[in-house]
């Protein structure tokens, strides 16, 4: 992981917000960088999510949505050179990581 990402990781971690149940699946995993991340609060609240290539250690994309319990984010992106890819997902403090493959 890239200081960059592990630094970013760190910050968003560090809030506040034990409270807030946050659970993020990217599937299918593997891919050929057409996924579906699919992400769930317990309660309605705004969501931040950013997909770094570990490969470069930068940031592919990044989404955002607002006042919901569940959201899913379509990516197709064919693009994408094979390796692992990192989703960080935060909201209201908590900080949700899940890797993934491109193929």
């Amino acid at each position: 992981m890239s200081p960059e990402v592990a630094e970013m990781q760190r910050e968003m971690q560090a809030k506040l917000g034990n409270d807030i149940q946050l659970d993020v699946n990217v599937f299918p995993n593997p891919n050929y960088g057409v996924f579906r991340l699919d992400t769930r609060l317990n309660n309605p609240g705004d969501i931040e999510i950013h997909v770094f290539d570990l490969n470069k250690g930068r940031v592919i994309t990044s989404l955002k949505g607002k006042e919901n319990e569940h959201y899913v984010f379509d990516i197709d992106n064919q693009s994408l050179p094979s390796g692992v890819y990192l989703v960080m997902a935060q909201s209201g403090g908590k900080t949700v990581t899940k890797k993934f493959i491109v193929k």
